[in-house]
């Protein structure tokens, strides 16, 4: 429910994620609205709104998104229960325990008992 950009110590993903503020749909008519409505085929105009729903779907991919460290592990549904238990008690024993700042994605880990990098 959350994402790299609100600073978590992890950002855990099932399979079937997608990182997004908003689906395809909304953000193709969201950004396009006057380029489609100018659009008089509309044979033309599906063709090129459903590849730019591609080129979107390509865009949140979670495993592109893994590959890019933004995210940190993906679980698969079985073990996430285990897996998040897991962390909250690494977090509970200390930041020492959840690795480097430096490896994290985006480099800083905003927490009150450890400079933020």
């Amino acid at each position: 429910m959350s994402g790299p950009a609100f600073g978590p110590e992890a950002t855990i993903a099932l399979p079937t994620a997608k990182i997004a503020v908003m689906g395809p749909e909304a953000a193709i008519n969201a950004v396009y609205a006057n380029r489609i409505a100018a659009m008089t085929d509309p044979a033309e105009r599906d063709a090129w709104v459903a590849e730019q729903r591609a080129l979107y779907e390509e865009d949140v991919d979670i495993l592109r998104l893994a590959s890019e460290l933004i995210v940190d592990t993906i679980i698969d549904f079985p073990q996430l229960r285990q897996e998040c238990i897991r962390r909250i008690e690494r977090a509970w024993q200390g930041p020492a325990l959840l690795g480097p700042p430096s490896r994290r994605a985006t480099g800083v880990i905003a927490r009150a008992d450890h400079a933020v990098v």
